[in-house]
Parts: C-alpha cells; sequence; structure tokens
C-alpha cells in the first residue's frame, strides 16, 4: 500500500511538472516575455523578425486612438471602430465612446473586413476590484511592465560561451580570417557588435556589400569545416543578420496608495529614454458599503494618441507606446471577500451572474479583475491582475454507488435494449432512476430554507427549472407504455450497446490495425453481441469497459423522448436541451443515444417519407468534426448492421442507414471527380514497389470503423508477395465506395 501512495504521489508530481511547463510556454507564446532564443534574462527579452505587437495578443495596453476630424479620416478609421475598450461596470466615463459615436447607424451591407475589424479590441487599461475594512487608509501596490524599444548595437546580444566566441579567431583553422575582429566583444557570457556593419545588407534589388560581403565569405562551409567555428556560427550569423531587433526593458513601480478615489489617472513618470512619449498611470475609485470598502485600481496607458490611420501591429510608434506584460499587485492583511450585496451584484450584475455567486456562494471570491481575470494566494494577503488564470478542476463523479443494485440495473444499456428487462421491469426501473433526481431536489429545496431571503429566491428559481425537467422525465417514461415507442427505445440502446462494445474492445474499432493483424471472429454475429460479457473479456489484466450510462447520459435520453415523438410537443417546438459537462464526461454517447432514438423512432413509425437526413451534428473545429465524425460511424455502422438483420428488417425498413460529412474542399474532396483522382493517387502509390499510398489518403475515414482495420493496408498474396490493398473504389456500377479490406 505505501509503494503505491508513494508511486501515486510521484506520478502526480510528474503530471504538476508537465502541467505547469505547458502553462509556462503559453505565458511566453502569449503573453511574454521569453519567446524568442537570444539567450538574455526575460526581462531583457530581445525579440528578431516581429514586433512585438505581432508577437503578443494579451496582457497588452494601448494607446488611446486619436479621434478622427475629417470626413476622409472617419472613413478611413471606421473599420476599427467599436468596441476599443469595455468597462465591465457601466456608468463610468473613463475610455467610453460618446452618444453620438454610439448612435451613428451602421451600413446594411458590411464587408466580411468590416465585421472582423469591429471585433477588434485595442484595451488601454486594465483594473482590479478588492475588498477591505472601512478604516483601512492605504495599502501597498506594486505596478509592473514591460516597455519595448528598437536598441543600439551594443545593447543586441546573444548568450555564447567564451570559447565559442574564440572560436571565431583561430586563424590557423581558418583560411579566410575574420573580418572585423575589432568591432566583435565578448562580456558576461554574451557576444555583441560595437557598431553596425559597413556596407549593404543586401535585398531590393541589391546585392550584399562591405563588410556584410566578406561576412559571407568567412562562414562558408569550406572555409570553416576545420574550425569549431562551425558550431557556433549561427548565433554570430542572427546577431549580424537582424537588421530591426525589439528590446525589452523592464519596470517595477512600486508605491504605498491612500485609499480615495482619484478624479484623473496619476502618472507613473516612467521617463523613458527609448520610449518617449510613452507614459502610463493609474486610476483609483472608492465606494463605501456598510463598514467595507470597495476599491477598483486601474493602470492606464496614458501615452500619445496615436492616429486611426496607423493603428497597425506593425507601427513603430505604436509599438514603442504600448504597454506590455502589465500587472498589478496589491497586498494587504486587511482584505475581505465579496459578498452577494458588493456594488458588483448590486450595479451591474444580471440574473445568470446572481445564480452564478449564489451556486459558488461556499467559495469566497476576494477580486474582480477589469479586462483580465485576478489570482490570489492562499493568505489572502496578496492578489494580482492575471491574463492566464489558472485553475486546477477536479474530476466529476459520473457513477452511483454499486450498493443501489437496482439504480445500477437502470443504468445498464443491455436492460434497456432488445435483450434486456421486459416491459414492466423497464418502466419501474427508470421510474426509481427518476425518484433519486426527485429525493435529491427535496433536498435541495430543504437546503434552501435556511437562505436568507435573497438567496431563497434565487434558489427557488433553480429548483423550479429542476422540477419541470422532473416532470418532463416522468411524463417521457410513460411514453414507454406505447408499443412503437417502446419498440424504438429499445433498438436504439441496443444499437448504442453494439456500438460501445465495438469502440471499446480490443478486436473491433477501438485501434487501428493492419488486415493481418485483424480479428476474423464474431464481426458479423448477433448471437455474439446479445452473450456479451465485458467482465470476461479482458486487456492487460483490467476490465476493458462497462456498457452502462452515466447518470446525466441516460437523464438526456429521456428527456428527448417526446421531442422525438410527437412533433406537436412543447419540448420539440421551444426548448434546446444543453448538456453542460466538462470534456471526457460523455456529452458525445448521450447525443449518439438520442440520434439512436431518432433514427429510429422515424422509420420504425413511417412506412414511407423517412428517407433523407434525420440528423444534423456541426461542430466549430475541424479537429473535432473529424473526431465525432468516427465515433458517429460506429454508431450507424452499428444501426446498419441491426437493419441487415432479420430481427430488425421491418422496424427499420430497406433504405440503407448511412452517414456523411461536410467539412471543404481543403479536408477532403467535394465531388466525385475529385474523389476518382484522389483514388488514381492511392492506387498509384499501391502499385509502386516502394510506395507508400497512405500518405495520399485525404479521406476522411483512415479505417474501419466497425473493426477498426486499415482502409490503406497491406497483405500477402497466395504466392507469397506482400503488396497493398485500398478499401477505396468506384464504378459505374457502385459509385464511390468505402469498403473494408476484412472480408469477415
Amino acid at each position: 500500500m505505501k509503494s503505491i501512495l508513494q508511486n501515486k504521489m510521484k506520478q502526480n508530481d510528474i503530471d504538476f511538472l508537465a502541467r505547469e511547463k505547458f502553462q509556462n510556454r503559453i505565458q511566453k507564446g502569449m503573453i511574454g516575455p521569453g519567446s524568442d532564443t537570444w539567450g538574455l534574462p526575460d526581462r531583457e527579452e530581445i525579440i528578431s523578425n516581429d514586433t512585438p505587437l505581432q508577437r503578443y495578443f494579451s496582457g497588452v495596453l494601448f494607446p488611446e486612438k486619436e479621434k478622427v476630424t475629417t470626413q476622409d479620416e472617419e472613413d478611413t478609421a471606421s473599420l476599427q471602430s467599436n468596441s476599443e475598450i469595455a468597462d465591465p461596470e457601466p456608468n463610468e466615463s473613463t475610455e467610453a465612446e460618446s452618444e453620438e459615436e454610439q448612435d451613428k447607424p451602421q451600413s446594411s451591407s458590411e464587408s466580411e473586413a468590416d465585421k472582423i475589424s469591429k471585433t477588434n479590441f485595442f484595451p488601454t487599461n486594465i483594473g482590479l476590484s478588492v475588498c477591505v475594512p472601512k478604516e483601512t487608509a492605504e495599502f501597498d501596490v506594486i505596478f509592473s511592465f514591460g516597455l519595448y524599444h528598437q536598441p543600439k548595437n551594443k545593447d543586441i546580444k546573444i548568450k555564447i560561451n567564451e570559447q565559442g566566441y574564440r572560436s571565431f579567431f583561430e586563424e590557423k583553422h581558418i583560411p579566410y580570417g575574420f573580418p572585423f575582429k575589432d568591432i566583435l566583444k565578448y562580456e558576461d557570457g554574451f557576444m555583441f557588435l560595437e557598431r553596425p556593419l559597413k556596407g549593404f545588407a543586401g535585398g531590393k534589388g541589391k546585392q550584399r556589400s562591405g563588410e556584410y560581403k566578406q561576412f559571407d565569405e568567412f562562414k562558408r562551409i569550406s572555409n570553416l569545416k576545420d574550425s569549431s567555428a562551425q558550431y557556433y556560427i549561427d548565433r554570430l550569423d542572427r546577431l549580424i543578420s537582424q537588421s530591426r531587433v525589439w528590446k525589452r526593458v523592464d519596470y517595477e513601480i512600486q508605491k504605498t496608495i491612500p485609499v480615495q478615489s482619484t478624479e484623473n489617472p496619476t502618472s507613473l513618470n516612467i521617463e523613458s529614454e527609448t520610449n518617449k512619449g510613452t507614459d502610463i498611470g493609474y486610476n483609483m475609485r472608492v465606494i463605501e458599503q456598510g463598514n467595507r470598502k470597495f476599491i477598483k485600481v486601474q493602470l492606464v496607458n496614458l501615452s500619445e494618441k496615436q492616429s486611426q490611420k496607423r493603428f497597425s501591429n506593425k507601427n513603430e510608434n505604436l509599438n514603442l507606446k504600448s504597454i506590455f506584460q502589465a500587472e498589478i499587485k496589491v497586498n494587504s492583511v486587511h482584505f475581505l471577500p465579496f459578498e452577494n450585496h458588493s456594488p458588483r451584484s448590486k450595479d451591474f450584475q444580471d440574473d445568470e451572474a446572481k445564480e452564478l455567486d449564489f451556486i459558488y456562494r461556499s467559495i469566497n471570491n476576494y477580486s474582480i479583475g477589469h479586462n483580465c481575470s485576478t489570482y490570489w494566494d492562499e493568505s489572502h494577503t496578496e492578489i494580482k491582475t492575471t491574463f492566464l488564470p489558472v485553475q486546477d478542476v477536479k474530476d466529476t463523479v459520473n457513477t452511483f454507488s454499486k450498493e443501489d443494485k437496482k439504480l445500477n440495473r437502470a443504468l445498464d444499456v443491455k436492460n434497456l435494449s432488445v435483450w434486456g428487462l421486459n416491459q414492466n421491469d423497464l418502466i419501474e426501473h427508470l421510474d426509481y432512476f427518476i425518484a433519486q433526481y426527485s429525493d435529491w431536489i427535496e433536498k435541495q429545496k430543504e437546503l434552501n430554507s435556511k437562505e436568507n431571503t435573497e438567496n431563497q429566491k434565487i434558489g427557488k428559481d433553480i429548483i423550479d427549472r429542476q422540477e419541470a425537467n422532473l416532470n418532463r422525465l416522468n411524463k417521457n417514461i410513460k411514453l414507454l407504455q406505447d408499443e412503437d415507442v417502446l419498440r424504438a427505445f429499445r433498438i436504439a440502446n441496443t444499437a448504442m450497446y453494439i456500438q460501445l462494445i465495438t469502440s471499446n474492445d480490443d478486436d473491433f474499432a477501438i485501434t487501428e490495425k493492419e488486415l493481418k493483424d485483424a480479428s476474423k471472429e464474431n464481426l458479423d454475429s448477433l448471437n455474439f453481441f446479445e452473450n456479451y460479457d465485458a467482465e470476461k473479456r479482458v486487456r492487460n489484466g483490467k476490465i476493458d469497459f462497462v456498457p452502462a450510462y452515466r447518470p446525466f447520459q441516460l437523464a438526456f435520453l429521456l428527456l428527448s423522448i417526446d421531442g422525438i415523438v410527437n412533433p406537436e410537443s412543447q419540448s420539440r417546438n421551444n426548448i434546446v436541451d444543453l448538456i453542460w459537462f466538462p470534456t471526457g464526461g460523455g456529452k458525445t454517447e448521450a447525443y449518439l443515444a438520442v440520434a439512436a432514438l431518432t433514427i429510429a423512432f422515424r422509420r420504425l413509425n413511417n412506412e414511407t417519407g423517412f428517407e433523407g437526413t434525420s440528423v444534423i451534428m456541426r461542430y466549430t473545429l475541424r479537429l473535432l468534426t473529424a473526431q465525432q465524425f468516427e465515433r458517429a460511424s460506429r454508431l450507424i455502422t452499428a444501426l446498419e448492421f441491426l437493419r441487415k438483420q432479420k430481427e430488425f428488417s421491418n422496424d427499420l425498413k430497406d433504405e440503407p442507414i448511412s452517414i456523411g460529412l461536410w467539412v471543404g474542399m481543403g479536408s477532403t474532396p467535394n465531388d466525385i471527380k475529385g474523389a476518382k483522382s484522389q483514388i488514381r493517387k492511392i492506387e498509384n502509390e499501391c502499385n509502386k514497389k516502394n510506395g507508400n499510398p497512405e500518405e495520399q489518403n485525404s479521406f476522411q475515414i483512415s479505417s474501419c470503423p466497425w473493426c477498426g482495420t486499415k482502409l490503406i493496408t497491406p497483405y500477402t498474396t497466395k504466392s507469397g508477395n506482400v503488396v497493398w490493398k485500398s478499401g477505396f473504389s468506384h464504378s459505374k456500377k457502385e459509385g464511390f465506395i468505402m469498403k473494408c479490406n476484412n472480408e469477415a
């Protein structure tokens, strides 16, 4: 037991370090500093090949845009006119648009460029709000940020060891000696040039000349082949080749600030020699309420206004006057948690926000971020802004105790299938399942009665919705007394049961496999699925899976019955049911079950008119689309498998049950002509001696969704030759088809 715990703790440490490394990489890439590789400390970061605004797109405070004065300027600037600053609190004048600007009519025929540019967000400030006792007179604040400028040569440094630096001067090993040794210097582990090279660096149709040309001669491979300089020349090349780099200057300003509202932003007087015209300041707003003070501190870019026509991330002046990696950190031993009656709740909290505060009322909230998020330490003595909030989200429990056997029998998918419980027992078990939800609601009522008056009202609104869903569930279970509805329900669950097996059993589609490794048994046997025993089919000494619903999956299926079987029902026409659950929790199985019931009932209940599209699934991410299409394909093959069995042929009719995909020609051919062309490319590679036809597969399916056999796979002929076999084909008789290479 001790060894198991030690191993678990060790794995937790590894997981933590992996997450921290990933988080830091995101921080460096999106917000900075530290995304480039010159070897300098992050606070002195050098950025090459980009401007800072091209490199970083979060944690930036922009200078205010200059208001347009002419019609021509207004037309030019209109592309970026909306949503320049969105302060979370209304009725504040800071950075707000004028009423005249808000009331300007918008064109009814905007271009895509117009629409996209209007979503641009150029914040000029960030802030945080905290709560302290009324008697608090001052507290400590640290404002930190970075400014970037284009440095002089001697400030552009790259890390190198002394041996590497000296390798460039090894005259005896280098035929063509280093051409400008007097200006290449080394100091404290860094190499730099005292002045720019003389000559032309190339480009714009001109050849390199002067010292640039001399350096080209020096760095030739043939010149350095006998010198260790060949291992360091890339760093010197980088130092010389960068015609335009940006260097960061780190700022950290500590102040003890009196707790009182300011009429105008107070400048921090950074007095930068490299970023002239750049200034930053702070605002404070204080609201007293009872024995508390609510304090809002803002960090504001006070730099010279920039022309809207030149508000581009490539513009040098805009980069000089933008504030990067902005952060506010406040320290006090007197921070108090916010309560539901804070100004935030009273002034601008909507009903949803009130409900969220109510649901998480046991968790203290010590700050609110404005244009950013906030973080506080465990002792609640330090609060700071952040653009990359992090929260360790615990796993959500999906299962009930095994002690409640009746409840677990209700969740067993096989018990709901054609091989499961009889009608009376099935309805009885489902009633029992819903009764547990009813009992839980009663407990919520009891808990809510102990809340204050305002919380009781919010809690009652939530409970009312729970009871509305409870009524829907009870009503829908009664619909299973109808023989057609029950039959469709059983068929849907039979298909779900089979697809759970094909998605998790080694002999089926859980893994892609070559034809030689594919199973040849049980792939076309209804009897095999009827008698399937998950506990006996083990992998690596562990039970593969339990073919059972999680509670929310079954509830979602039951909630949907009325909307599927009754075209006139309120739930079909007036309600959209949303599954809100963490990634990996089983949302896909929940909606696949609803899809299966839709297809089954539509075919069972209609002699004609069941053809065509029954279900549409839409995804916003292409990678997710491909993965979900693959998972949905397993359900469709399960339904089609059932349709071909005598026991289900009358229910599911003669028309094949199929699935299609529309993702655009960037991912897969859009028409038969394109598909035929792709098939020819695959076949040509199959016929080559050392061909690689898998690289030519642009179709979204790479393996059989039933048994996992690859659709392009090598196999051995009777004569002993190994050749490629493709499951993609086209003919006048059959058209374009994908066929599993596994004849079983």
